[in-house]
């Protein structure tokens, strides 16, 4: 009933899905956002014409990258350490994870963001084209861009709430 009343508001259809395998399957875009520590998106749900973004580098392993057609990363040489707050408990062998599955993907090869931007790489080659976008520094262009579509679309469709951001 939410589902339907919410895509009803935003003149969407809403689909709930029991599993991440149906969430995924037959979607144009995929934003991989966990904190896993083990591959939670397997190869075999690539599909062609599928843009997977992936913020965490455990997330995806490297048979995702093999199955991608273009691969761009956000920054080649950003720092690859994890600053961890006070306190918290993380695998010891976390670094060590990280460091072989940028080498088995050939992060130091990988062409970056800018060089798709300024057209040093070729993107996408045709529509069937499996794109895929390693954004390990952190920032979240991708989810900031979505984040700003909601935001307008829910401001021409009348929904939401000003905040006071003193509050913030």
């Amino acid at each position: 009933a939410f589902a339907r009343e919410m895509g009803a508001k935003l003149g969407v259809e809403i689909v709930p899905t029991a599993t991440a395998r149906e969430a995924v399957s037959g979607a144009d875009v995929v934003m991989c956002a966990t904190n896993s520590m083990e591959p939670i998106f397997p190869a075999e749900w690539l599909e062609p014409g599928m843009h997977v973004s992936s913020l965490k580098r455990l997330e995806l392993d490297a048979s995702v990258v093999a199955g991608a057609d273009v691969t761009f990363i956000h920054m080649r040489d950003a720092g690859s350490k994890t600053i961890r707050s006070a306190g918290a408990e993380l695998s010891s062998d976390t670094e060590e994870k990280k460091a072989t599955l940028s080498g088995k993907i050939g992060r130091a090869t990988l062409p970056e963001l800018t060089d798709l931007l300024l057209e040093r790489r070729p993107a996408r080659g045709s529509d069937r084209d499996i794109t895929l976008f390693l954004n390990y520094t952190g920032l979240g262009y991708q989810f900031a861009a979505t984040g700003h579509v909601i935001y307008a679309k829910a401001r021409e469709l009348g929904l939401g709430r000003k905040i006071d951001t003193d509050l913030l």
